[in-house]
């Protein structure tokens, strides 16, 4: 049940009446199936909240609470008033519209003050906080057991809790309610929210670390985006080595894509960047260098080429000597030798 605020005026409003809202507001969201993240629900919670805090003014106006006194000197209206920090500590971790790690803060601020209260009036023995967050690190398997144990203990003494806390507010609907079953309604609640307590700030401190450990990891990667913008290598490419120009056009018309350099121009580049050292010519002058030197086989036909134009005697009677030796001697007849 969701109360409008509008119909609400918290400073005339009765503080008892001011509490029953909010608590029912609250009970509604235990069982409410609306998504935790619906705008009706964070509204729900946004409206106990705000009548919870009216409350807690009204209660710290009219100085309901002492440090000097125990429970049995507070009247039994006033025992339900103890359960304001709890009660907005709870409402408080079902926010989600703001920054997680200050809801936990506040939260974490809120549960503390409701244990000291109860605990200074001797209503539960609540333990330290360091013991109670030892309870969730375990060292060895003795430790690992101890804890599974009181993880069961605590499960079956809230399970009876929440029955008699159902038989109590069947009691309360009566017109006549006797004030005993009251002040235990109230203590068996205050028990209850103890218990819930103490899982909060367990649960807080498991998720506080990890909570500072995103927010580094997040600060480092968006750090190290922005220097890696500054020095952002080069992709990688492949690299088509053409011969010549015409080559390197002809290839980069079929990969468009690709840089192509000729030969030259890679060997300037590896001399640029020290792999390779200055050279006297170009590289492909040097590969080509050897076709402008000619043999001695090519001189002589050159020479007997000549000779033959200008009708030289002497090349003309070594042909005509070459050509009856040929006619005389077979190819191959003088190689007999091993054939039988």
């Amino acid at each position: 049940m969701a109360t409008d605020m509008n119909l609400i005026d918290c400073e005339r409003t009765p503080l008892s009446k001011l509490f029953e809202t909010g608590y029912r507001i609250h009970l509604s969201l235990e069982t409410n199936s609306e998504p935790t993240n619906s705008a009706k629900y964070q509204l729900d919670v946004k409206k106990a909240i705000s009548i919870f805090e009216d409350a807690t003014r009204k209660v710290s106006a009219l100085e309901i609470f002492s440090t000097n006194e125990d429970i049995n000197e507070l009247a039994t209206s006033d025992i339900k008033y103890l359960l304001l920090p709890a009660l907005l500590g709870s409402l408080t971790l079902r926010l989600n519209e703001e920054s997680r790690a200050e809801l936990l803060r506040i939260t974490e601020v809120y549960l503390k003050d409701f244990l000291s209260r109860v605990k200074n009036y001797g209503i539960a023995n609540v333990p330290e906080e360091s013991e109670n967050l030892s309870n969730g690190r375990t060292s060895d398997l003795a430790d690992m057991t101890r804890q599974r144990e009181n993880k069961i203990k605590k499960y079956k003494e809230m399970k009876c809790m929440e029955a008699k806390i159902c038989d109590f507010e069947k009691a309360m609907e009566s017109s006549i309610v006797d004030d005993e079953v009251k002040r235990d309604y109230y203590l068996t609640l205050l028990k209850r929210w103890i218990q819930q307590a103490l899982d909060d700030l367990d649960a807080i401190a498991i998720e506080k670390p990890l909570l500072e450990r995103m927010v580094t990891t997040k600060q480092e990667s968006e750090n190290g985006q922005k220097k890696g913008d500054c020095q952002k290598p080069k992709p990688l490419k492949p690299i088509i080595i053409t011969k010549n120009e015409v080559q390197k056009k002809v290839f980069g018309l079929g990969y468009p894509s690709f840089p192509t350099m000729t030969v030259d121009e890679f060997y300037e580049q590896k001399v640029k960047d020290g792999t390779f050292s200055v050279p006297d010519m170009s590289l492909q002058a040097q590969a080509l260098g050897g076709f402008d030197r000619i043999s001695d086989k090519e001189l002589d036909d050159i020479e007997q080429e000549r000779g033959i134009e200008t009708d030289d005697s002497n090349t003309l009677n070594r042909l005509r000597g070459w050509d009856d030796w040929k006619d005389d001697n077979r190819r191959g007849c003088g190689n007999r030798k091993n054939m039988g």
